[in-house]
Order: C-alpha cells, then sequence, then structure tokens
C-alpha cells in the first residue's frame, strides 16, 4: 500500500519556451474548488494573456520607425529621408485682404467686439457655449435671421451682447458686448444653457468612443469637463439625440439587418445569417434574428467538446425583446461563442426556431449509486416526488447520466450568465449596431486566443498539466493496492475505507470522474504517481495545445462601415417588432439567486413616520409588540416536526447533485452540487404537521 503526497510523474510542463521566452508554468496560481467531487476553477483569460507575456493593442508601444532609412506611406511608396527636397515646395501667399479669421474653439469660444462667425445657427452655438464656460445665463431680447441681442439673466448685471448680419458676406459679427459681469456663478444651478442639443454635441465624440456610456456616466464627466449643474432627465434626452445622430433611429436599424447580412455572406461565406419577419395588418414587422459565424463554427467543431449551453438574456433598449446565445467550452473552460439571436419572449415557438437554425449551422453526477441513494430517500419522503420528475423534469439534469464522451460534466448554466456579464454595457445600442458590436467583440477575442496559442507548446494544454499537479497533492488520506502495473484499488480512509478501481490503461475509475472530464480524478493521480510517466498521455485529446489553436484558427472578418454595406432592395419596409415595454427604466443587472454570490435578498423598507406604541408612547414600535408586555408564551413545534425538519436540511446539505423536489407545500429548488440550497417555505401541511410560521413561533 503506498502513500502519495507528492506531484505527479515526470512531465515537461513545469518550464517550457515559447518562442518569446521560457514560461515557468509552476509558477501559474491555480485556484482549487472545496467540491469534494469537483474541479479547480479555470484559469482567468486576462491573467493567462499577461503570464504568457502578451499585452492589448492599447497597450502596445508605438514602434519607432526613425531609425530605418526607407518607409511605406499609406499608399504603400517607398520614401527615402535621404533624398534632399529643400526648394521642392513652391511658396504661395493664400491670404485674402480684408478676410475674417471665423476660428474658433468650441469647447471654449472667444466673444469679442468684431469676431465673426459663419452662421446664426453657429454663433448661437457659440454664445451658448460662451455663457456656460462664463457660469451665467444669457436671456434673449431678439433672435432673428440676421441680428441677435442677449443680456445677462442675473438681477441687475448689466452685461449685454449684440450681433448682426454683415452685408455681402453672409458673416455674423458681434457689434457690441459688455460691460463685464458682477454677478453670482450660476454654476450651482442646473443650467438652462445646457439644453439636449447642447449635451448631444458634446455626448457624441464620448459615445463614439465608449457608446456603453450611461446617462448618469455622461452627466458626471460633463459637469466635471465644464463646471456645469446638469438635470439628469436633460442629459438622458441629449444622450438620446446623440445616439440617434450616431447610428441613426431605432426603426432604421431594423432594415439596416438585410445590409449586415449581405455584408457578412459577402465577407464570410458559410456564415449562416437569417431574419423572420411576420406581417401584421399589411405591414411586414421584424420578429426574429439568428447569426453564426463560419469561423465560429469551425471553431466549435474542430477544437470544442460536443457540449452547448443555451440561455437568453433581456435586451435594454427600446425593444425589450431577449438576446439568445449558444456557448461551448474550450480546453481551457472558456467560454466559446458559436452562436447568438434575438427573439421577443422566451416562447416553445422562438426557441424551436432558434435551435433549428443552430441545428443547421453546426449538423454535426458521477456516481449512479450515490444518486440513487439519496434519491431514494427523497422518494421515500413523499410518493409524488418521483411522478413530478417523471412528468416535468424527464431530462437529463444529473451528472451520473451525462454521455462520457462529451467530457463536461458542467449542469449549472455559468456560460450563459458568463456571456450575460460579457455584454451587459452595450445591450441597449439599436440592433444592427448591437449585432455588429458583438461580432467585432468576437473578432477580438479570436485574436486574442489566437495569440495565446501560439505560445503554448506541449501535447497537453499546460495550465491542465498544472491544474492535474495541484490537485495530485494532498491526498494522502488514499491508499493504494496495486493488482498489476495499471490497475489498482484506492482506498480512502476519511469515508470508511470507500474503494475505487482505477484502470490506468483505459483512462477509467468507478467513480466515473475520469471518463466524463477527461482529466485523471485524485483516485487516477495517486496511482499515476507511482508510476514514471507523462501526465498528458492520460488527458484526453479535448484539452490538446492542437484542438485549442483549432478552435480560434479561423479568422473573423474585418467589415466595412454601415454606409458602405450592400444595398438591399426589400421591396417593402422592414417595421420595428411589435411589443410593450414595461413601466420603469430597465434593469442591467439580472437579480441573483440566493445560492449566487452576491445575493442581497428582499429588504423591508419602512415608509412614511415610525409607529408610536398606544401602550408606552415610544416611537419605534407598536402595542403588540412592546417590552412592557413581558415574554408571551410560544407554541412549542411538534417533536416530529423538528425531526423532519432536520432531516431534510442535513439531507440536502449533504446531497452532491442537483435536485428538484416537493414534499408536500414545502418547495425547494436549484439544489447546488456545492451544498447550497434555497428553500421557500409555503404555508401549508407537511405530513400532516401544522402551519410552519405559527408552530415555530414567527
Amino acid at each position: 500500500m503506498s502513500d502519495v503526497n507528492n506531484n505527479v510523474g515526470d512531465n515537461d510542463a513545469n518550464a517550457s519556451t515559447t518562442g518569446f521566452g521560457t514560461v515557468d508554468w509552476s509558477s501559474l496560481v491555480i485556484e482549487q474548488n472545496d467540491d469534494d467531487a469537483g474541479f479547480n476553477v479555470p484559469v482567468a483569460e486576462d491573467h493567462m494573456f499577461s503570464f504568457l507575456g502578451l499585452r492589448d493593442e492599447d497597450e502596445r508601444p508605438m514602434e519607432d520607425t526613425s531609425a530605418h532609412g526607407t518607409n511605406l506611406d499609406v499608399a504603400g511608396n517607398t520614401s527615402y529621408e535621404d533624398v534632399d527636397i529643400e526648394g521642392a515646395a513652391i511658396p504661395v501667399d493664400d491670404h485674402v485682404p480684408k478676410e475674417e479669421n471665423m476660428d474658433y474653439d468650441m469647447d471654449n469660444p472667444t466673444m469679442e467686439e468684431g469676431n465673426t462667425f459663419p452662421s446664426m445657427e453657429v454663433f448661437r452655438v457659440a454664445v451658448k457655449q460662451y455663457a456656460i464656460t462664463g457660469e451665467f445665463v444669457i436671456g434673449t431680447v431678439r433672435s432673428e435671421p440676421g441680428r441677435f441681442e442677449g443680456v445677462c439673466k442675473a438681477e441687475g448685471c448689466k452685461w449685454k451682447i449684440k450681433a448682426k448680419k454683415v452685408q455681402h458676406e453672409g458673416a455674423i459679427m458681434v457689434t457690441n458686448m459688455g460691460p463685464d459681469h458682477d454677478c453670482l456663478t450660476s454654476s450651482r444651478k442646473p443650467s438652462r444653457m445646457a439644453s439636449q442639443s447642447w449635451i448631444a454635441d458634446r455626448a457624441l465624440p464620448i459615445l463614439r468612443k465608449h457608446p456603453e456610456t450611461s446617462a448618469a456616466e455622461l452627466q458626471e464627466k460633463l459637469e466635471e469637463d465644464f463646471g456645469v449643474t446638469l438635470n439628469y432627465w436633460t442629459v438622458w434626452k441629449g444622450r438620446e439625440k446623440a445616439m440617434t445622430n450616431l447610428y441613426g433611429t431605432w426603426e432604421e436599424s431594423f432594415q439596416l439587418l438585410y445590409s449586415f447580412k449581405a455584408e457578412i455572406e459577402l465577407r464570410s461565406p458559410g456564415s449562416v445569417v437569417e431574419i423572420d419577419t411576420k406581417d401584421v395588418d399589411g405591414e411586414v414587422h421584424f420578429n426574429r434574428f439568428f447569426i453564426a459565424l463560419k469561423p465560429c463554427i469551425d471553431g466549435f467543431l474542430s477544437g470544442c467538446r460536443p457540449y452547448i449551453s443555451i440561455d437568453s438574456t433581456h435586451l435594454n433598449g427600446k425593444w425589450n425583446g431577449q438576446l439568445a446565445v449558444a456557448t461551448a467550452l474550450d480546453g481551457h473552460n472558456w467560454m466559446f461563442r458559436i452562436a447568438f439571436g434575438f427573439f421577443d419572449a422566451e416562447t416553445t415557438e422562438n426557441w424551436t426556431w432558434f435551435m433549428s437554425q443552430l441545428k443547421r449551422a453546426i449538423a454535426r453526477a458521477y456516481e449512479r449509486e450515490i444518486f440513487d441513494h439519496h434519491m431514494s430517500k427523497i422518494f421515500a419522503a413523499s410518493v409524488k416526488v418521483a411522478p413530478y420528475l417523471l412528468e416535468y423534469h424527464n431530462l437529463l439534469w444529473m451528472r451520473c447520466g451525462f454521455n462520457p464522451d462529451i467530457k463536461c460534466d458542467s449542469i449549472t448554466n455559468n456560460l450563459a450568465e458568463t456571456f450575460n456579464s460579457w455584454i451587459r454595457d452595450i445591450k441597449d445600442l439599436p440592433i444592427v449596431q448591437l449585432v455588429d458590436k458583438l461580432r467585432e467583440k468576437i473578432m477580438v477575442l479570436f485574436q486574442k486566443r489566437r495569440a495565446m496559442g501560439a505560445r503554448l507548446q506541449g501535447k497537453i494544454l499546460p495550465a491542465i498539466i498544472q491544474e492535474l499537479n495541484v490537485r495530485s497533492r494532498g491526498l494522502g488520506h488514499l491508499k493504494t493496492r496495486s493488482s498489476c502495473e495499471w490497475s489498482a484499488e484506492v482506498k480512502d480512509t476519511t469515508k470508511n475505507d470507500l474503494r475505487h478501481v482505477v484502470k490506468c490503461l483505459t483512462h477509467e475509475c468507478t467513480c466515473l470522474e475520469w471518463q466524463h472530464t477527461g482529466k485523471p480524478c485524485r483516485h487516477a493521480l495517486v496511482v499515476l504517481a507511482a508510476q514514471k510517466i507523462k501526465l498528458e498521455d492520460f488527458v484526453h485529446n479535448y484539452y490538446s495545445v492542437a484542438r485549442f489553436r483549432a478552435a480560434y484558427q479561423g479568422e473573423i472578418e474585418p467589415l466595412t462601415g454601415k454606409s458602405q454595406w450592400p444595398s438591399v432592395d426589400l421591396g417593402f419596409v422592414l417595421k420595428s417588432p411589435i411589443s410593450k415595454r414595461g413601466r420603469g427604466r430597465p434593469r442591467k443587472l439580472r437579480i441573483k439567486a440566493c445560492t449566487e454570490s452576491g445575493y442581497q435578498g428582499k429588504k423591508k423598507v419602512q415608509t412614511g413616520g415610525k409607529n408610536r406604541c398606544k401602550r408606552c408612547q415610544e416611537l419605534g414600535h407598536r402595542e403588540a409588540g412592546c417590552p412592557r408586555n413581558g415574554t408571551k408564551k410560544r407554541y412549542n413545534a411538534p417533536i416530529m416536526q423538528i425531526f423532519v425538519l432536520f432531516f431534510l436540511i442535513q439531507l440536502y446539505v449533504r446531497s452532491t447533485y442537483n435536485v428538484l423536489f416537493v414534499v408536500g407545500k414545502v418547495e425547494a429548488r436549484e439544489i447546488q452540487y456545492h451544498g447550497i440550497i434555497q428553500a421557500q417555505v409555503k404555508m401549508g401541511i407537511l405530513l400532516h404537521l401544522q402551519v410552519l410560521d405559527r408552530s415555530l413561533g414567527g
């Protein structure tokens, strides 16, 4: 019998040469999971990216080309720095006598007598900005196509400005201004000068670079940059105007989907793009959308496990539809985007359509004894459980029933939730901009992971080997007895000598974890540690470097701007979808379940004033809860009820499987295999017992 507590075998994953330097994989931090049957947490993608010495495009320094003798200009022509070009240019004096200089700073314009502006519209914008910068409010006395008069609206201030149209030129000239202000600043009050149009003009460059900027963030930035106090709703409406100027109207974005489809089919043949419409009262309205890019299809089929996570998330824009997504797992257990689409609601019809398009694109609990043991106790507690599960949950929801060829035991919606957080800031964009932005994010992601794959060496992903090395430690409680060189019994001394059989040559263990995940379980690791082997020979090919590279080998083709997309004559105008939007602002963050980190629960908020007790006349409580009432006798819960509650809690806390069950009127949902329960207790009868709330003194 051997006692194993050391590293697994001799392998070459601790250090490797990538061509860009040596990477010490033993220094890669692997976060371990406390789940007894489970796995280590996947290495964060950003951490791996920097660990390999890579940097994003925004972080790369500009290359110095001054040392090169020749350079290529934009047109691709060679330029020679040593060529003498002195005197080659002919000096030209383009000054026109009496021509007025109309250049000015839009953010900080100068107003002086004699200054000219191209038009009255430009002058009004400039004088408004001048007032905001000067922290005062202009009142309009006269505003005509050829004349403007304004005054400071502060009481007692004599500042004024006059401008008029210059004859025969059309320009606007400031003819009179002053005296200086002798009034209090207006910057501490919401400025009337900062109108929706002013905010829209200032928001354009911000939203062009960061379209996910919210109205609150935009308000904070403008107030900081221009020293002005703004009304939130004015900023919100100004932002809407700016978004319309950038992306067009909401209705136009649906019509542009056909041009986007034509551009994708032109640049990336083999991609699947489908637009579904419906006729309502003689008008054609948008109904559903689906897209799967060719590199994503090929990458899934070539480099990912045959496992797909399907889910949807609410959109935050004017259309309260759903964004459906199909994701998979690559060798690092990172999310791989296969396809996404849109529809109005999660209905059977919509999901059937989405899944049929997905099929067209890709038409291609471990131990059963433990599961049966726990489920038999649940079935014994209530005869209603088995029929309920058979009728409403007849699909495979337990790990022991999974196909081991998939090499994935995931039964949570973590993939879909990760995708939701990945796109959270862009879900309110117009539909065609949202589709294009998602394509762009996937394009950048492919390039990032392709760069990581180029630096990886070896047969199996080094991070997976390091994960197994870390997991092989601390297994001194597992004792082995070998039947031959590659077969052994493994006994767990902490679990009443629970024993498993490991067959190394066939990559099998009776705990079934090795078969389901493709990575040696802890029982297999203690057997392999006693042998002089290469651990990578016992890991499934799904975790190979070659498959990871194959997943991201295809290039997501860059697209031109929407103004250059093919023009598609549909013969009809595609209207926006018919849907009703609820009151209030759409949520950007979903409501988390009590089993998830960050759950805050429902907080009771008292409205109005505090209650005054009629007995002691003090604030903060009612007469029924007055301390002067003394201690009231509570109902004692029946012994049988306490026993049943204790039994249920112990059973489900220890359970390592996702179970959905109903016992009487006590419902418990989503029992996670990490041992956390979410229970909802309702009024009712449990095994002929009294109402829980009253009998327990609640």
